[in-house]
């Protein structure tokens, strides 16, 4: 494992962890659906080269996310105290569906809002 990389965690513990939205996110509302925006994060030389041209790097490196139906459903079970299994479970419900199925959409749905550092995990629960 690398120096400063966090311990990679079991399934069982990936799934008792609580997905929590970030402050930083902005949810709008467009055609019944969430947009989500977001800052992209950059390095301090990116970020005094904008500022050193009279541009806000807050604005540059804003993005937005459109969901879909399904990412709406999960987006709307994010209340940081329901555990990534009772997401699953509870979208596997909505949409008729086991949760084994359910699992590995809603994990890999969650995973990229995690990279784009839309949500974090909290471990414990």
């Amino acid at each position: 494992m690398k120096k400063g990389a966090a311990p990679r965690l079991t399934r069982v513990q990936a799934l008792a962890c609580v997905p929590c939205k970030s402050e930083f996110v902005r949810e709008e509302t467009t055609n019944g659906l969430p947009r989500l925006t977001y800052p992209q994060p950059t390095g301090s030389l990116v970020t005094r080269l904008l500022a050193a041209f009279g541009r806000d790097p807050a604005q540059a490196f804003t993005r937005t996310l459109e969901l879909d139906a399904m990412g709406a459903v999960v987006w709307d079970l994010i209340d940081g105290r329901r555990p990534v299994r009772e997401i699953i479970d509870r979208f596997a419900q909505a949409h008729d569906l086991d949760p084994a199925e359910a699992e590995g959409p809603v994990t890999a749905f969650l995973r990229e809002l995690g990279h784009r550092g839309i949500i974090f995990l909290r471990e414990g629960c």
